[in-house]
């Protein structure tokens, strides 16, 4: 008669060598935001992978087209059984509205430019690369008091979160400095609708209006790319000749390569600006180049490092998406910094990663001191 331990034992080798075969588990980054870093990112993922790593695939996801879009591509992401995190999507007022569904699916989510600060209410599960609105605000106005000294100041601002949180953070530190403030709303404009020119610039009345009841020494816009291109035109038009200072909301290459406006005395806090002197950095833009003949953009490194991070967290800490939300919590306190190449990275994000620049008379963008030299 067959002796059945032996048929036992045969049978826990078999599963013992089929454990020691078993694929790692799979884990999904799902990007709807801009896909330009996403080829980069991917090569850089895969080459850096060792054995024993789980699988990480990236999926594109269309950038959505509106907020009601937002809310779908989240929806349809958290429903997958191997989503780990979600980049994107980009802007404050979509990371508001799908916060709380990754929140409630228990997936994490990596916002890369929002900087609305009621995201980190909506939700524990979503981080944000970017520091917010109220430490960008305290940033800006350090700059303006320090380098500029103004004895007054005007600042524009489109009637969004944005706009709203920037002008009033800026507006109550530069307040409370002893300087003179006044805050001016603007209409949003499409690209189409601002013409900016001397006649039939669309916001050249708004300037005036403002600068009847305050004749600024610097003025700070808190406004999207069409605004700030009207609006600086408008205020060179009306012999405004201080110093133009502008938030995150409009990147000073996106607004030239679209606008034909005087950049003398401009100046522009950005998240991130290409650096030589940091290797991770250098190594990025070179191969950015390489593929598309341009520099990137601080959006497009941010997505770069939104990808990067969240593919260090999985080979760090496996695939679970709660092991994944500890990993990104404890950055900067139990664990040190993650390394992009846009500086270092914590959460909450710090004042620190932002820079300010202004563009030279041949176009190039140039870092500046924050503080008075």
């Amino acid at each position: 008669m067959p002796n059945p331990r032996i048929g036992y034992v045969s049978l826990a080798v078999v599963a013992l060598l089929a454990g020691c075969h078993r694929e790692p588990p799979h884990a999904v980054i799902g990007l709807a935001d801009d896909t330009t870093a996403m080829p980069i990112a991917r090569e850089a993922i895969d080459s850096s992978s060792r054995p024993g790593d789980p699988p990480i695939e990236i999926i594109s996801q269309p950038p959505p087209g509106g907020l009601v879009n937002a809310v779908s591509i989240a929806r349809r992401f958290t429903e997958r059984s191997d989503a780990v995190v979600e980049v994107g999507p980009p802007g404050s007022g979509n990371g508001l509205l799908t916060a709380p569904i990754f929140d409630e699916a228990h997936i994490v989510q990596l916002l890369s430019t929002a900087t609305d600060p009621q995201i980190r209410t909506s939700g524990s599960w979503t981080f944000m690369l970017a520091p917010d609105d109220t430490a960008e605000a305290r940033f800006l106005a350090q700059f303006v008091w320090s380098r500029l000294a103004p004895a007054a100041v005007s600042i524009f601002y489109v009637r969004d979160p944005y706009g709203v949180n920037l002008s009033r953070g800026i507006a109550t530190a530069l307040s409370d400095d002893g300087v003179r403030v006044d805050r001016a709303p603007v209409p949003s404009l499409t690209y189409g609708k601002c013409v900016p020119r001397r006649d039939g610039n669309v916001l050249a009345g708004d300037v005036q209006a403002a600068l009847t009841r305050l004749q600024p020494s610097v003025v700070v816009l808190a406004t999207r790319i069409p605004e700030t291109a009207c609006l600086i035109t408008a205020l060179r038009n009306a012999h405004v000749r201080g110093a133009i200072v502008i938030g995150d909301g409009a990147p000073l290459s996106e607004v030239t390569a679209r606008y034909q406006v005087p950049m003398d005395s401009v100046y522009a806090v950005d998240f991130w600006m290409p650096s030589a002197e940091e290797a991770a950095a250098a190594d990025f833009v070179s191969r950015f180049e390489a593929r598309y003949h341009r520099l990137p953009r601080a959006s497009e490194a941010l997505t770069y490092d939104a990808l990067m991070l969240a593919a260090a967290a999985i080979r760090t800490v496996g695939v679970e998406p709660r092991d994944v939300r500890e990993y990104l919590q404890s950055l900067g306190h139990e664990r040190p910094p993650y390394h992009g190449v846009t500086g270092a990275i914590t959460f909450p994000a710090s004042a620190d990663r932002l820079v300010l620049v202004e563009m030279t008379r041949n176009g190039r963008l140039v870092r500046v001191a924050a503080d008075a030299p």
